[in-house]
């Protein structure tokens, strides 16, 4: 997120990333998770919340109205 609000101009090239490595941030949700006996159900949540924030960021800082 932070690299998406730094680099404006690069914006539809990061929002490709994440989607592109979806499979990989959430190997590494999970990986993280080992402590919490309902970690699947944890990163799927966090994976929804990753990607609304996503999106809601692109909507943002494509619609700079929206801002008003």
């Amino acid at each position: 997120m932070r690299a998406m609000e730094e680099m404006y101009k690069d914006l539809p090239c990061i929002s490709d990333i994440v989607i592109e490595h979806n499979a990989f941030i959430r190997k590494i949700i999970f990986s993280k998770l080992e402590d919490y006996p309902d970690k699947a159900s944890l990163t799927n949540k966090l994976m929804v919340i990753l990607e609304g924030m996503l999106n809601i960021s692109v909507i943002y800082k494509m619609e700079q109205r929206l801002h008003k």
